[in-house]
């Protein structure tokens, strides 16, 4: 028999189906499954590779699975005895359940995990074993935490909320600990019901235990496993196997629970496969003194004492692993995940199997059915089942507005939306980039000719010159780096601007003609102040000539220097898309694009109110902890970051922040992080460090929001992906406009363990709701309409910083008559404010105020699919008013631009 096959039946045991193709509930329920061990000749990880595949055949997370590649440093990670919660968390878990299926309560396993980590930590054993795990399962059902809350806090003296914690809190605190203690003695130490008395089954107890309180029995018992003891004095293999043993049977009794079939729930209808447990045990270091040699027999066992047939545990090692077990082959294998253990009353053992060299590296084949979840229940349950959610609805809708949390809501934003922007499939390093640049910028010159020879004529029109002080296209630039940088767009919407522009002005004599003169910033900005000096000369060389500055699409310290110095000396700056607040150098620069205050403020109440954050239930949550990833010699970056974590920190209390410092010039100066920030060394560390906060605490909703550049954000998903324990965990990242050109243009590569989503300072082509805007996608089309940079906003902003410009140099000839049309007077005009429609949105410049007012900010979700536009705030069109609200029917307020 092959490979091949075992592949096969192992798909059947992870989704079981009758032979009309429909899914087996309760065969998935009811027939047991021993461990399987495919212990492989050669290099495990293919096997391994193979098997994990097939949890994912038919598109998505379509079966219920936890993947572990486990080495000896990763098994223990406490000294002496190790936990199996160390290794599967509940979190884990939870976030491993198939969507709409509903929630996989853990309140077995989550409990002897909460008893595990109070018996750890030193100071715990002050506080009572009982109320330390009362308040972690008040932390995960809310409403209990509502009821505790209810009852009210201790207070000094006679306040009134001392004497309400008096008289409340025996109703809303007292008696619900004491109600859940005494259910857990009830169930657990007395009852001889198989799905309630696993731990009396676990720890060996023969008889029903009366007068012995449930914490009053378990205390002693694990802490004699962790530590040693009179009870268990044994080695620290043999209490490690009694630990696993209590733990695994803990979450059986859970699963079999989930797993149970029923005619009425639709959310257990869809249950349809098993929870599969895949290990991958690595070559080096595992044959010897390892914790797994008793571990799956010990699963065995408990699989037979809990009579759960809903997990299904496969560990993929190698030859010389010492795993306990019964030896087989791989025609053994395929008829055991196929038909079962057969008679429960056997002892059911791991079952090891041989895997020959030839099959060591076998080739994944295509699923024969699709294993996705049924759609439904029937008709008949589905009514049925919608009468009485609706009753428990008016039921309960009073006592949801008494409690003070309500449970978010646990859909996940975003995923649903048709109008989504699909990444481009043209690949720019095949398009020759600099030629693309030298078009654009061919366009300007043929308009920079016209200008001129409107100029030559007899009665000669007034035509007067723009700076554009940007970056050219090196040809040196790699894919990633074409893909992510905004040259080329930039250029075509300045080149775009000055023919509109131009044809304006041919067709009315008050309007100026425009020319554009282009000043090279150097790589990375690095030369642009001695492009700034480079105009203020030639400025003074023909004061007549210059009437401002447009480009500066970055926030450096460079950048910031360059535009100091043209306000130094009088000369107008519009920027097309430095965001960075700390580039305002007072009346004569103006932004185009909305500051990083206002794009971290938006943010911050999007983490905070959006569900975008993959949480216990399967569902998704508002934010509550953020890790913020920042590069300190880096304007943009230090800017949209600290404005950000001021926000959120300010929002949700302090301490739930986490700043990391990451620069990739290695020779950059590194200054002293403030408090909550600290630097890593590499793009790992920084995924190492993302990895280690969000699994310190895993019941804490954890968003990373990227402020750092593009480039590393890459590296960054490839890291965590591949080189941390965190490797295959959901992970949402909310970014800054910087990651909106590689998204849009299909740099990143769609994992589906990530929720991405990212701002843009555009809606996206077809949903504009300005007739500008809706003229200038029309114009841009020419380049395609399939171009990588499409959406991105570059040339939007760039349009409507020559669109501002021009607006104030032909309002100063009017106003003249023709004789003044200068710098000073077009400062003049910016200064006493500007108000236009713009392809980028409304643009509103009040009087001296270097921001437009209340510009608009997308956030896109990027999805295999495409991106989609899930919030999206301010003014799109002066005619149209302010957007002042987002989310699924409005439910959030936009953050006020006042």
């Amino acid at each position: 028999m092959s490979w091949h096959t075992l592949v096969d039946a192992f798909r059947y045991a992870a989704a079981p189906a009758r032979e009309n193709g429909s899914p087996d509930r309760k065969t998935k329920a009811r027939v047991l499954l021993p461990p399987v061990v495919v212990r492989a000749a050669g290099d495990t990880r293919r096997a391994a590779e193979t098997l994990a595949g097939v949890l994912n055949d038919g598109g998505g997370r379509c079966v219920a699975h936890v993947s572990l590649t486990v080495r000896p440093a990763a098994a223990s990670p406490h000294e002496g005895v190790a936990s199996l919660c160390d290794l599967i968390t509940p979190m884990e878990l939870r976030r491993a359940v198939v969507e709409q299926t509903g929630r996989l309560r853990l309140p077995n396993y989550s409990l002897m995990c909460d008893i595990v980590e109070w018996l750890r930590r030193p100071s715990e054993p002050e506080r009572p074993l009982r109320d330390f795990c009362f308040e972690r399962k008040r932390e995960r059902r809310p409403f209990l935490g509502g009821l505790w809350k209810l009852g009210g806090a201790p207070a000094d003296g006679f306040a009134l909320a001392g004497v309400w914690n008096m008289l409340g809190g025996p109703f809303f605190q007292l008696a619900p600990r004491w109600q859940w203690a005494r259910g857990l003695t009830r169930h657990l130490l007395r009852s001889n019901r198989q799905r309630h008395g696993w731990y009396r089954s676990a720890v060996g107890e023969g008889a029903p235990v009366f007068g012995v309180d449930f914490f009053e029995h378990v205390e002693p018992h694990v802490k004699a496993l962790l530590e040693g003891g009179d009870a268990h004095d044994g080695s620290v293999a043999e209490r490690q196997r009694e630990l696993d043993r209590l733990l695994v049977h803990a979450l059986l009794a859970d699963l079999a629970r989930w797993a149970r079939p029923t005619r009425v729930a639709p959310w257990r209808r869809r249950r349809v496969t098993r929870f599969v447990f895949l290990v991958h045990l690595p070559d080096e270091g595992i044959a010897e003194g390892n914790r797994w040699e008793h571990f799956f027999e010990e699963c065995g066992s408990a699989v037979q004492e809990t009579r759960c047939g809903a997990a299904l545990w496969v560990a993929v090692g190698p030859r010389d692993a010492a795993i306990a077990g019964v030896d087989g082959t791989l025609a053994d294998a395929a008829d055991v995940l196929r038909s079962g253990h057969g008679d429960i009353r056997d002892d059911i053992r791991p079952l090891r199997v041989p895997l020959p060299a030839e099959a060591d590296h076998p080739r994944r084949r295509p699923a024969r059915r699709s294993i996705r979840p049924t759609p439904g229940p029937r008709l008949w349950a589905t009514v049925g089942s919608m009468g009485a959610v609706a009753i428990l609805l008016l039921f309960a809708s009073g006592i949801e507005k008494a409690l003070p949390d309500a449970e978010p809501d646990p859909a996940c934003l975003g995923g649903s939306s048709p109008d989504r922007v699909a990444p481009s499939l043209r690949d720019p390093a095949e398009k020759d980039l600099r030629g693309l640049y030298r078009d654009a910028w061919e366009m300007i010159e043929e308009e920079n000719a016209r200008a001129d020879q409107e100029a030559a004529q007899e009665q000669g029109r007034t035509v007067r010159t723009i700076a554009y002080m940007a970056v050219p296209v090196n040809g040196d630039w790699d894919e990633d780096q074409q893909r992510s940088d905004g040259a080329v767009p930039e250029l075509r919407g300045i080149a775009l601007a000055q023919r509109a522009l131009n044809d304006e002005a041919r067709s009315n004599d008050l309007k100026v003609w425009l020319r554009v003169k282009f000043f090279n910033a150097g790589e990375g900005y690095r030369d642009a102040p001695d492009a700034a000096r480079d105009i203020v000369d030639w400025a003074e060389a023909a004061p007549d000539e210059l009437i401002g500055v447009v480009g500066i699409a970055q926030s450096w310290d460079t950048t910031r220097e360059a535009v100091q110095i043209l306000s130094a000396a009088q000369i107008p700056t519009i920027a097309t898309n430095a965001t960075a607040d700390e580039m305002q150098s007072g009346v004569y620069f103006h932004q185009i694009a909305p500051p990083s205050s206002r794009e971290a403020e938006i943010a911050t109440a999007f983490t905070r109110q959006a569900g975008i954050v993959r949480d216990a239930s399967g569902g998704c949550a508002p934010a509550r902890a953020a890790v913020v990833v920042q590069d300190p010699n880096d304007l943009y970056s230090m800017s949209l970051g600290t404005s950000f974590s001021r926000q959120f920190a300010s929002d949700g209390g302090r301490g739930s922040v986490r700043r990391l410092w990451y620069s990739p010039d290695a020779g950059s100066p590194r200054p002293m992080p403030p408090e909550g920030a600290s630097w890593e060394e590499s793009v790992r560390g920084v995924a190492v460090s993302v990895c280690e906060r969000i699994r310190r605490d895993p019941d804490t909703p954890t968003v990373v929001y990227w402020a750092s550049r593009a480039r590393e954000f890459d590296a960054f998903l490839d890291d965590f992906g591949d080189s941390t324990p965190c490797a295959g965990e959901a992970l949402t990242v909310v970014g800054g406009n910087g990651l909106t050109n590689p998204a849009l243009s299909g740099t990143y590569e769609n994992h589906p363990w990530l929720r991405l989503y990212h701002a843009a300072h555009v809606l996206p082509v077809g949903q504009s709701l300005s007739h500008v805007a809706v003229g200038f996608n029309a114009a841009y089309a020419q380049f395609g309409t399939d171009d990588p940079w499409r959406n991105d906003g570059h040339a939007a902003l760039a349009y409507d910083t020559m669109q501002v410009m021009a607006e104030a140099a032909n309002e100063a000839y009017a106003s003249t008559g023709g004789q003044s049309v200068n710098r000073e007077s077009v400062q003049v005009v910016l200064n006493r404010g500007v108000e236009r429609a713009g392809a980028s949105g409304a643009i509103d410049f009040p009087a001296g105020e270097p921001v437009s007012r209340d510009k608009p900010l997308v956030i896109l979700h990027h999805t295999d699919e495409g991106s989609e536009p899930v919030l999206s705030c301010g003014t799109f069109a002066p005619n149209a008013g302010s957007v002042t609200e987002w989310g699924p029917g409005g439910a959030f307020d936009c953050p006020r631009d006042d």
